[in-house]
């Protein structure tokens, strides 16, 4: 059996979520959330809650990024300004 590259991302990805500790945060991208996909048991959980769940994770995690981008961009500004301003002493 041959694993494409994103079937080796997701069991990666699940198996350092099985095994991190609870309190243990993960190194968590939005697209590992995108493309996670949990295998179905008998009388587990209902699969569209959780895909309910992983969509507004997807969506919060998405605005984080874009406002995160949004302050490294002010960040790399103000840095510019204060160069500038120091060399102009």
């Amino acid at each position: 059996m041959v694993l494409s590259a994103v079937d080796v991302q997701r069991k990666t990805f699940i198996t350092e979520l099985v095994q991190s500790g609870p309190d243990e945060p993960l190194e968590l991208r939005l697209l590992d959330v995108e493309q996670i996909r949990f295998s179905t048991r008998f009388r587990g959980y209902d699969a569209a809650e959780v895909d309910a769940f992983r969509e507004k994770v997807r969506k919060t995690m998405s605005q984080y990024e874009r406002r995160s981008a949004r302050v490294d961009g002010r960040l790399r500004d103000a840095e510019r300004r204060l160069r500038s301003l120091s060399e102009d002493e």
